[in-house]
């Protein structure tokens, strides 16, 4: 090596100093970019290398190295280097910095040992978890099945993001291979269980291969084949499944929903219906109401009123009825003797008056068998008013 090529004494040798954005103690699923800067030298033209837990190979060449929806595998300590591009020229290597991944959630690490301590015992068949999600935060709590006792919370987390691997960590915190309980929430969530591939896919459901897509054969045909496999890459299949699919519970309260908004999105928004929603729900904004968008209590305010029907048209109060005699003699406690024609019903009424045909009602539609006997006793409604507290 020739003596222009040969590094400069270590005294002279500028300085690598790392930044990092927006701490070194971070969640799962957040963004950290750390950042290399050469101090002295009077050198601009460098090239940069970062090190991971002193490895010699490089992770990254950039001079901010940005890691997106970081984990617990980029957990370490990391350290980087300049070299003068056109030289050998180098850096000293910079302070080493210690990235602290968390995940963010918590939760009861010994679900026998809280039964105990409530002294009630700890038999997974009489409970089952709900676990719900949103963009802002991921939640689980045992429901006793009958209702009997109160919910007991055992996850939380306003880090983890809405997604197939914040699941399936907090399934792996609770031990849930364990217990194996039954577990409900809504079909979002039934999807990231089974494993399946958000948004608006193809074969959306869990239980068969229903085309979502095929309109001209909804509310016409209802022997769809049946999902026999749960093999990653086919039928919208993403990951494996988390849980058993015989473990997923029809989750009530949610169908409910489904079936008012696509029963709401059907209105004509200029007929006095429509009108007498917005008047109904003063806080609702009319975005929301086109949307059909409502809450498990706004569900039941409506149906008690005896005014609404009376300015829907001979369709719409064919399908409102229809409605209205499901979530009373199916969805709730009482499960009636004529609940399958009073399902029937309904997907004929739903037809007429041109409601898209969703996940929720194809489920009603093919699926009855899957559903317990006492739906109020295995809802996840109890689950929702136990998660807005937490």
């Amino acid at each position: 090596m020739s003596a222009a090529t040969l590094p400069s004494p270590a005294e002279k040798r500028p300085r690598a100093v790392v930044s990092i954005e927006p701490d070194d103690q971070v969640f799962s699923g957040e963004t950290v970019t750390l950042r290399c800067d050469i101090q002295g030298g009077g050198v601009s033209n460098w090239q940069y290398s970062w090190y991971k837990d002193g490895s010699s190979t490089p992770v990254s060449n950039e001079q901010q190295y940005s890691i997106s929806s970081v984990t617990e595998s980029h957990r370490g300590t990391y350290t980087c280097r300049g070299t003068e591009r056109g030289t050998s020229r180098y850096s000293h290597t910079s302070d080493a910095v210690t990235l602290t991944v968390s995940d963010g959630l918590c939760f009861c690490n010994n679900v026998a040992g809280l039964f105990e301590a409530i002294c009630i015992t700890c038999n997974p068949n009489d409970w089952r978890l709900f676990i719900d999600s949103s963009c802002k935060s991921l939640k689980a709590v045992l429901l006793h099945n009958g209702n009997k006792y109160p919910s007991l919370p055992v996850a939380h987390s306003v880090h983890l993001k809405e997604e197939y691997t914040s699941v399936k960590m907090l399934l792996g915190a609770l031990k849930y291979d364990e217990y194996g309980w039954e577990v409900i929430g809504d079909f979002k969530m039934v999807s990231f269980l089974m494993g399946l591939q958000g948004g608006f896919t193809k074969y959306p459901c869990f239980i068969c291969l229903w085309d979502s897509r095929d309109t001209k054969a909804h509310y016409h045909r209802r022997d769809w084949p049946q999902r026999t496999e749960f093999t990653v890459g086919k039928n919208n299949v993403k990951w494996e499944p988390l849980v058993d699919p015989r473990k997923v519970l029809m989750p009530p309260l949610h169908i409910k929903l489904g079936l008012i908004k696509q029963f709401v999105r059907a209105l004509d928004k200029e007929s006095r219906a429509f009108s007498y929603l917005q008047d109904f729900f003063p806080k609702l904004s009319e975005a929301k109401i086109k949307a059909g968008v409502f809450v498990g209590p706004q569900i039941k305010k409506i149906i008690e009123c005896s005014e609404f029907p009376k300015k829907l048209n001979r369709k719409e109060r064919a399908a409102w009825n229809s409605f209205v005699a499901v979530v009373r003699g199916f969805l709730g406690n009482h499960k009636y003797e004529n609940y399958v024609q009073l399902v029937q019903t309904l997907i004929k009424n739903y037809a007429a008056m041109g409601c898209r045909m969703s996940l929720k009602i194809h489920i009603l539609d093919a699926h009855l068998d899957k559903f317990k006997e006492n739906m109020g006793a295995y809802s996840e409604e109890q689950g929702e008013r136990s998660t807005r507290t937490l």
